[in-house]
């Protein structure tokens, strides 16, 4: 941490720059110890800066505490925007996302993936992401999520899936809600057609 805190982030090859988790570039920029303008600690807002988003992850760990499903999804709404705005959220951000294990979890049940998918080669775990990104959203860019509509749909999605798997069993109200979601298309428009 220290490392962090002396070498900043104003070069490219400092020690906070180079590790793969984001976190130390975050914290290390936070306190701006190393970089061009000084520290920022004697600054107005410094406090107010370091306090909210603990304040915002401290409630996220409340929430979780009696549904990790809603805590799930806090994290995604607070974090998959800085994915969407990333210069690499057409290709290398997916791996971001891979190993973020909020977000990842909220792709793999939204897309309905069976939990031996972390086993595949990590390439192929990132095209399967925007395959199915694609055929959910139309889009197979995380840029997608720049659109709050996609958010609120990932998350429908999401909550729907976990719900259906929370009640499966054999004729169970988990395999009712599948099979009425997999049929409500097909029957509506059946329905629609006679009534023509």
């Amino acid at each position: 941490m220290l490392k962090a805190l002396v070498e900043g982030t104003d070069a490219d090859d400092s020690f906070a720059n180079r590790m793969v988790d984001k976190r130390y570039q975050a914290f290390s920029k936070a306190f701006g110890y190393g970089n061009q303008f000084g520290a920022r600690v004697s600054r107005s807002d410094f406090a107010g800066s370091i306090i909210a988003p603990y304040k915002i992850q401290k409630f996220e760990i409340a929430v979780g505490q009696s549904d990790e499903s809603m805590r799930l999804a806090m994290v995604f709404v607070r974090e998959i925007g800085e994915f969407a705005e990333s210069d690499s959220a057409d290709d290398s951000a997916w791996f971001k996302v891979l190993g973020n294990p909020p977000l990842r979890k909220i792709f793999e049940t939204a897309f309905g993936l069976p939990t031996s998918f972390g086993l595949l080669d990590v390439d192929k775990q990132r095209d399967i992401f925007r395959d199915k990104a694609k055929k959910l959203l139309g889009d197979s860019s995380l840029a997608a999520f720049k659109d709050g509509e996609n958010v609120d749909k990932m998350l429908r999605t999401f909550f729907v899936r976990k719900q259906i798997s929370g009640n499966s069993g054999a004729g169970g109200a988990g395999t009712t809600a599948l099979t009425l979601l997999q049929n409500s298309a097909a029957g509506m428009a059946s329905f629609f057609q006679s009534r023509l």
